[in-house]
């Protein structure tokens, strides 16, 4: 397994789709109609459209809230991440369908059968393929088949 970085993908410093600098706006900027957001920090690159949001701040992590929880992502990056998590986040949160003990056991499956490092499995540091890997394996994982 070998751990890799994206380090100017995850600081949030360049776009991965333009390499252009990207840049720290508020909520307003990236979900006008969502005025619960409009506090929340996000890294976006405006012409590629990509966009990520922040940690939360959070003493305990040393967070300062302009953390960014993952990889800048286009639309069609930010769809698949969102159905990887739907498939997969239910393993682990849903009483109905839970299959591992807690969050981290989950990662720690994934990791094994992506063979990623575990600082390194996270959808939101994900690409397409990887997200589809991850689907599949969640429906693998209930049985389900498509």
């Amino acid at each position: 397994m070998t751990k890799k970085y994206y380090v100017d993908d995850i600081n949030g410093k360049m776009c991965p789709y333009c390499h252009e600098a990207a840049e720290m706006v508020k909520g307003t900027e990236v979900y006008p109609r969502r005025p619960e957001l409009a506090k929340l920090n996000f890294w976006r690159c405006k012409p590629c459209r990509a966009y990520v949001g922040c940690h939360k701040p959070n003493k305990k992590m040393k967070f300062d809230g302009t953390e960014p929880l993952g990889r800048l992502a286009d639309p069609q990056l930010r769809h698949l991440r969102h159905r990887a998590h739907e498939w997969f986040d239910p393993l682990w949160r849903d009483q109905s369908e839970k299959i591992f003990s807690k969050r981290e056991s989950a990662y720690a499956f994934l990791s094994d059968k992506m063979a990623l490092h575990k600082d390194d499995t996270h959808i939101g540091m994900f690409d397409g393929a990887q997200c589809e890997q991850v689907m599949a394996l969640a429906k693998q994982l209930r049985g389900t088949i498509g």
